[in-house]
């Protein structure tokens, strides 16, 4: 294998990518669910000792964290991981693995360990979902609101949602929570992007508008070069602008529960039906 990488406490690295990989880690996801898989093949160069202990943490970036998993042994380590995690999706998944010997000192390790895809077809097909998803999605306790976007120079804006809510569920489920929470989503988004300087040269920036555009119901005119007005205020323009765009992202058909619908439209229309039982209910 290749070079042996150490760092200042001595803990070796573990290699996750290259020719021969010390670890592949595969995974399936099933409805709510998924499932992993990971191939351990050390590099005898290490040196670690037979009894090393072998742990695996799924893990989202900013986000969930799982219990670590007792993969075995230096000497016999096991393959089959952690089943049914819940609260991580495929698309956003991590892992980190830890060596520690008997006295629970970390002598190797690797992060940021990402699923192993060896079919061409299947990294097409990853690209492409990753590609048409506008905003991707995590669970964290790092914030103390519903949530937040979480927007940085040249990196995808994701939605963080506060764990332990039930808000992800909701988010998918609940018509009202996808609505409110989306639609406030591209607004703030779009306002940061097409008025903040920092992000004039970002690289995410032309991607996410085009998508956005490309999820509209009907065709959206260009944004309007003037968008910032003296002090920096988004101009009446660029306003309109912007809650057009929005408009249009709510009224295009999406499946939603196994139905082709906008957002709006559903929205609506249960906002209707619950204001009808509510005064049935009053009269009773």
């Amino acid at each position: 294998m290749g070079q042996i990488l150490t760092n200042r406490t001595g803990r070796e690295k573990i290699l996750i990518q290259g020719e021969k990989p010390e670890i592949k880690i595969t995974a399936k996801q099933e409805g709510q669910f998924m499932s992993w898989y990971a191939e351990i093949n050390l590099d005898p160069a290490h040196k670690f000792k037979d009894d090393y202990r072998i742990t695996i943490q799924a893990y989202e970036k900013n986000g969930v964290a799982k219990k670590p998993t007792d993969m075995g042994t230096v000497k016999e380590p096991k393959k089959i991981g952690q089943a049914l995690i819940k609260e991580i999706h495929i698309d956003r998944v991590l892992f980190r693995l830890k060596i520690i010997d008997k006295d629970n000192k970390i002598r190797g390790y690797a992060q940021r360990i990402p699923l192993t895809v060896d079919d061409p077809r299947e990294k097409q097909k990853k690209f492409e979902e990753q590609s048409s998803t506008i905003l991707p999605i995590q669970e964290t306790s790092n914030i103390n609101v519903p949530y937040k976007i979480q927007l940085s120079l040249n990196e995808k804006p994701i939605l963080l949602l506060k764990a332990n809510l039930n808000l992800k569920e909701r988010f998918k489920n609940d018509i009202h929570t996808k609505t409110l929470i989306y639609s406030a989503a591209i607004r703030e988004i779009l306002i940061k992007y097409l008025t903040d300087k920092e992000y004039a040269n970002d690289k995410n920036k032309k991607d996410f508008i085009q998508t956005i555009k490309n999820n509209c119901a009907g065709e959206v005119s260009e944004e309007p070069s003037e968008m910032i007005e003296e002090g920096q205020k988004l101009s009446e323009e660029g306003m309109a602008w912007i809650e057009h765009v929005t408009e249009r992202c709510l009224n295009k058909p999406v499946n939603f529960q196994g139905k082709q619908v906008s957002l709006m439209d559903q929205f609506k229309e249960d906002c209707i039906n619950h204001n009808i039982k509510g005064d049935d209910d009053d009269e009773a």
